[in-house]
């Protein structure tokens, strides 16, 4: 029996899940345990959720959309990857897809990964993604249930941004803290920050439940405290995985 580990997004990444959308960064690692032959794996996702969550914020932009979201990955037994994720729901970015690949290492109970991703918006030719694209390299390290990752912005439009998470999970309960910090915000020189808590339960295999919360933020940067609110966000997303 194999065990394999792929880091689909969201890109948005990995790319968590805080729910599946946002790959776009956050790193939902998925494990199938399969009777394989050959050194090649070739597996694909489809998901939907209530709402696009991305680092503890809500992308749907307040319009109450939910998300449609997908992946097709490949993985090798030396443990290189590559796959491409998709996604609706972004109320000002629109449709989104993401094109990565990485190298996943795991002993025991540890694992190590690093992953390239590029972020692109079709529909998208204003500020701050000029160019539609941005690249991410995102670092992971895990051990007996606690998980942390670093993300940092290496190319492309949209800010110069760094993002850290320290998670912890049991079961099919989990928590991540995560911290996001955007450099000149408003151009006008000024940094900002905001942190976010997520707690998720995991029913089964496919349906999952997650409460997402910022908890702090610099106030006195700009428009900040609209784009990350005060408010609770209660996610419901259902995802289903294929191996091909």
């Amino acid at each position: 029996m194999l065990k394999k580990s792929l880091l689909a997004s969201s890109v948005a990444a990995v790319l968590s899940l805080g729910v599946m959308p946002a790959m776009a960064e956050e790193v939902a690692v998925v494990e199938i345990e399969e009777e394989a032959e050959g050194p090649n794996y070739v597996s694909a996702t489809v998901g939907v959720s209530n709402l696009y969550l991305w680092r503890g914020l809500n992308l749907s932009d307040g319009k109450g959309s939910g998300s449609i979201y997908g992946s097709l990955d490949w993985s090798h037994d030396l443990g290189f990857y590559a796959g491409v994720w998709g996604a609706s729901g972004d109320g000002s970015l629109g449709t989104e897809y993401d094109l990565y690949g990485g190298y996943t290492f795991e002993t025991g109970d540890f694992f190590a990964d690093i992953m390239f991703a590029n972020y692109v918006y079709p529909e998208q030719d204003d500020e701050p993604f000029g160019d539609n694209t941005g690249s991410d390299v995102i670092v992971t390290l895990g051990f007996a249930g606690v998980e942390g990752s670093y993300t940092k912005r290496i190319a492309g439009g949209g800010y110069d941004d760094a993002y850290l998470t320290l998670g912890y999970s049991y079961a099919q309960f989990g928590a991540t803290l995560g911290y996001q910090h955007f450099a000149d915000y408003e151009g006008d020189g000024e940094d900002a920050n905001y942190t976010h808590l997520d707690v998720n339960y995991a029913f089964n295999d496919n349906l999952t439940f997650t409460v997402s919360k910022v908890v702090d933020r610099n106030s006195d940067a700009g428009t900040l405290a609209d784009v990350a609110p005060d408010a609770t966000l209660f996610v419901v997303a259902y995802d289903m995985a294929f191996d091909l």
